[in-house]
């Protein structure tokens, strides 16, 4: 959001460091002289504050310059502003540079084990159909501890009401993708739009991208959606080719099938 008139960025009032006019230790703005304690005249320009009597706090704030402004905001999707040079592992992520630390954990279903691992928050930040939840991990989240445990118990809950048949239980497993190093750009706007996919409903590759902002991007979708971190609960599953075919998906079509299945979206 652009800062309103005569305001900073976080709301505080701007300063005016100009003279507003002429003054006793001022440069007189017609002129071109300053004004000297002893009523005598100065010709020519003189840098504010130079003479006798100015005030040294003001002086310095002359002094420091533009460069210790604060970086300007950015706006990451999440409607959280950001400094712009937040930068993680080279790449500016979704999340401030910060690094989680993760509890893997594994929760048997119907399709078989998932690997699941939550941050210190209890955030789902990660789902794995067997293996290479690690190097999913490790990709998006360099150098983040990773330690074998127990999920929270609610999160859990949650995931075993969705196989029993409460479809709407995915959608309320709380989940973050801040700090992740594919966050930002393309990618983090694919994976987050799938949030808003309802259960029970199907979106071709062509679609997402076009509500990700790339019209005609739909290779570029189906590679975002082949790096989701966070499967299942970020429904990648749903979205399908443009004729409706079972195509690309990680966990494979078996399970693809499955889960569109179980949500009503197919009919056999």
């Amino acid at each position: 959001r652009g800062p309103d008139h005569g305001r900073g960025r976080r709301g505080l009032p701007v300063l005016d460091l100009d003279p507003v006019g002429p003054g006793p230790c001022c440069p007189d703005r017609q002129s071109g002289r300053a004004d000297r304690p002893d009523g005598r005249h100065v010709p020519g320009p003189v840098r504010p504050g130079a003479c006798a009597g100015a005030d040294p706090d003001l002086q310095r704030l002359r002094d420091r310059g533009p460069r210790h402004r604060r970086p300007a905001a950015a706006d990451d999707g999440t409607g959280v502003t950001r400094p712009k040079t937040a930068r993680r592992g080279g790449r500016r992520g979704a999340g401030w540079g910060v690094t989680p630390h993760l509890t893997l954990t594994v929760r048997p279903s119907p399709i078989g084990p998932l690997a699941l691992a939550f941050d210190q928050d209890r955030r789902l930040r990660g789902v794995a159909f067997g293996e290479g939840l690690e190097r999913t991990l490790r990709r998006e989240y360099p150098g983040a501890p990773q330690t074998p445990g127990e999920g929270p118990g609610e999160a859990l809950a949650r995931i075993d009401a969705y196989f029993a048949g409460d479809l709407s239980a995915l959608g309320r497993i709380a989940w973050s993708l801040e700090g992740a190093a594919g966050g930002d750009g393309f990618n983090g706007r694919v994976w987050r739009l799938l949030a808003d996919v309802p259960t029970g409903t199907t979106l071709s590759y062509g679609e997402t991208a076009k509500r990700a902002g790339e019209p005609g991007a739909a290779q570029a979708a189906g590679v975002a959606l082949n790096r989701n971190p966070i499967p299942l609960v970020l429904p990648c599953h749903r979205v399908v080719g443009a004729d409706g075919a079972m195509v690309g998906f990680g966990g494979g079509l078996e399970r693809k099938t499955w889960l569109l299945r179980h949500e009503g979206a197919l009919l056999l």
